[in-house]
């Protein structure tokens, strides 16, 4: 038994050097140039074998060329020389079983191009208008019933011209930062101040308005420097005025209190 595993041993260790051996023989790099070469004769006889095959088949080609039958796209058989020939399935040649018979179809971008049934249409002369000579046209606009000159001003005015009816007269940047200025800074400037409040007053039942109640003071402060400083209509109140004003707020009733 221990004989036969170093016999079986001393084999197996003889086959895988003698495989080595050949392995580094074949692919030792000595060895690339020849199978380049081994290769490179084998592309040309398949080049050449391509080109005879090819020749043959355009010789055949050229004799069937007066008995070839191109089929359309109905199936019907039509004869045609200037077709390229095709190759029947039942063709009787010596040549490589298996071969691609080659087949020339219609070309379907040309068989949407041409209808298969047309109809031709009935042509219709179409009637061209009579020329109106401009005497005979009945000319109702005239000097007497045409438009007046202020209707003609009020057509023609664009409608950035047209005032809009929320504000008297347009306000300006600095306008507007003064109110803001005024409403969020305790300043003491009375020139500043009545500005202000004549701002707010053309500003009155605006969205600027409500904006500055709201959003940069309180509706009381702004009522409050509205009262001060303008009276029911909007007008300046004079320095004495606005001091009798503050006066009579400042003046305590104790009345109420007793």
């Amino acid at each position: 038994m221990e004989m036969s595993v170093f016999y079986f041993s001393v084999k197996l260790v003889s086959a895988i050097y003698i495989l080595h051996k050949v392995w580094a023989i074949i692919f030792c790099p000595v060895s690339y140039d020849f199978w380049d070469r081994l290769l490179r004769h084998a592309r040309r006889i398949r080049v050449g074998l391509w080109r005879k095959r090819k020749k043959r088949m355009v010789e055949k080609a050229g004799k069937n060329s007066g008995k070839t039958f191109v089929g359309d796209s109905r199936g019907s058989a039509v004869k045609d020389g200037t077709y390229s020939p095709v190759r029947a399935d039942n063709d009787t040649d010596d040549d490589v079983i298996g071969k691609t018979n080659i087949v020339y179809l219609e070309d379907p971008d040309m068989a949407r191009k041409i209808p298969v049934r047309t109809m031709e249409l009935e042509k219709v002369a179409i009637d061209q208008d009579e020329e109106i000579n401009s005497d005979d046209v009945e000319n109702r606009i005239t000097s007497g019933n045409g438009l007046t000159e202020s209707d003609r001003q009020d057509l023609m005015a664009s409608e950035e011209s047209i005032p809009d009816p929320e504000f008297s007269k347009p306000l300006t940047f600095e306008e507007l930062s003064n109110v803001a200025e005024v409403l969020m800074s305790a300043t003491e400037d009375r020139k500043n101040i009545q500005a202000a409040a004549e701002t707010l007053y053309r500003l009155q039942d605006t969205d600027l308005f409500g904006f500055f109640s709201t959003e940069i003071s309180t509706t009381a402060q702004v009522e409050k420097l509205l009262k001060e400083h303008l009276d029911s209509s909007g007008r300046l109140l004079s320095e004495t005025e606005v001091s009798k004003r503050n006066s009579k707020r400042n003046v305590i009733d104790w009345n109420k209190y007793m």
